[in-house]
C-alpha cells in the first residue's frame, strides 16, 4: 500500500517525466531478448553497481561512502546506480545540485516498481552513451568491430568501460588507457 502510495505522488509529481521514461524504456526493450545480452549485463553490474540486484532504485550505502569520501578526504566519488544513470540518460538532467540528484533518485525509485531489473539494464546498455557516434550499444558494437581498436576477447569489457570512459572521435593513448584500466578493474571484481 505504502509503496503504491510512494510511486503515485512520485508520479503526480514528475509526470512527464515518468511518460518520458516508461515510453523510452517500452520502445528500447520491446524486441530484444534478454539472452542475448546476458553477459554485457553481468559485466556492466560488476563495473558499474554491484548491489543493483539488490536495491530499490538508489543505493544508500554508495551515497553514504561518498558522502563519507567528500566529507572526510575532500574527494568526489560516485554514488550512482544504473537505474539513476538510465534515468539521468533518458531525462538529460545534468545540472551538479542537490535538488537534481533528489529528483534522479525518485526517479529512479519510480521505474524499479514499474520495469523489472533486466528490462533496466537493458534500457541502459541500449541509451547509454559510449562515445563519440555511440548512442547506445549497437553503434558502439558496430564502431569497434569497424575500427578494431581492442582485442575481440576485451570488447564486451571495453564497450561497459567506455559507459564511464566514453572514446571521442579522434581518441589519445590516455583515453584507451584509462578503458584498458578499467578492463582491469572490471576482470578483477568479476573473480571477488
Amino acid at each position: 500500500m505504502l509503496k503504491n502510495l510512494i510511486s503515485f505522488i512520485i508520479q503526480k509529481l514528475y509526470l512527464q517525466e515518468t511518460k518520458i521514461l516508461i515510453y523510452k524504456i517500452n520502445k528500447i526493450t520491446l524486441n530484444v531478448a534478454f539472452e542475448e545480452f546476458k553477459d554485457l549485463i553481468t559485466i556492466l553490474v560488476i563495473s558499474e553497481d554491484r548491489r543493483f540486484w539488490q536495491h530499490c532504485g538508489f543505493d544508500y550505502k554508495a551515497i553514504i561512502r561518498a558522502a563519507y569520501n567528500y566529507v572526510i578526504y575532500n574527494k568526489k566519488s560516485g554514488a550512482s546506480t544504473i537505474t539513476q544513470q538510465l534515468v539521468r540518460t533518458i531525462t538529460n538532467y545534468r545540472e551538479n545540485t542537490l535538488k537534481r540528484k533528489i529528483k534522479e533518485i525518485l526517479l529512479a525509485i519510480y521505474i524499479e516498481r514499474e520495469f523489472d531489473k533486466k528490462t533496466i539494464a537493458m534500457s541502459y546498455l541500449f541509451l547509454g552513451y559510449y562515445g563519440w557516434r555511440m548512442n547506445g550499444i549497437i553503434e558502439a558494437m558496430d564502431r569497434l568491430h569497424t575500427e578494431n581498436i581492442f582485442e575481440k576477447v576485451d570488447l564486451p569489457y571495453a564497450i561497459i568501460s567506455m559507459l564511464k570512459y566514453p572514446l571521442p572521435q579522434h581518441y589519445s593513448p590516455k583515453r584507451l588507457n584509462e578503458i584498458y584500466d578499467r578492463i582491469l578493474y572490471i576482470k578483477y571484481n568479476e573473480k571477488i
